[in-house]
């Protein structure tokens, strides 16, 4: 399990997993922050990771690349988006891991709501609480003959 944890505090994207309402799992490449055992991610409020987790918490998140390909297992999580009276450690602790970034994204957004006229997607904050590893897929056993006596 630590292991897992070291690997996500190392990595740049995280795949986070929420699950809709019929069990199917939706993978996401995301940015994040972790803080002890929380995990923070700032979505659309209208985005589908959003309203999957309103749906149910049940979630997973793993380290992963820009692409989603993951280089750990998974680590199971509870999530819930933040009222934004508790979103502000959250953004706090994105906007310092992402400082180069997070502004440009800022500006891409202002210039589509100024120039484009589109509006101005509500932002959102996740708090994954993380749980444990998540077992790893196991091959078969191979049948074994038992001689009751």
């Amino acid at each position: 399990m630590d292991d897992e944890r070291r690997a996500l505090a190392r990595a740049r994207y995280a795949r986070l997993t929420t699950y809709r309402r019929d069990g199917r799992a939706v993978a996401t490449p995301v940015w994040f922050a972790l803080d002890a055992d929380r995990v923070y991610v700032w979505t659309d409020a209208a985005s589908g990771k959003a309203k999957r987790i309103r749906a149910n918490g049940r979630a997973a998140v793993a380290p992963c690349d820009a692409r989603g390909q993951t280089k750990a297992r998974d680590i199971a999580a509870t999530a819930r988006v933040l009222p934004a009276s508790e979103q502000a450690h959250g953004q706090r602790l994105l906007a310092t891991k992402y400082s180069r970034l997070k502004p440009l994204i800022d500006l891409w957004t202002s210039f589509g709501v100024a120039v484009l006229r589109k509006r101005r997607p509500v932002e959102v904050y996740v708090e994954l609480t993380l749980a444990g590893v998540a077992a790893k897929p196991r091959q078969a056993a191979a049948p074994t003959d038992v001689t009751l006596a």
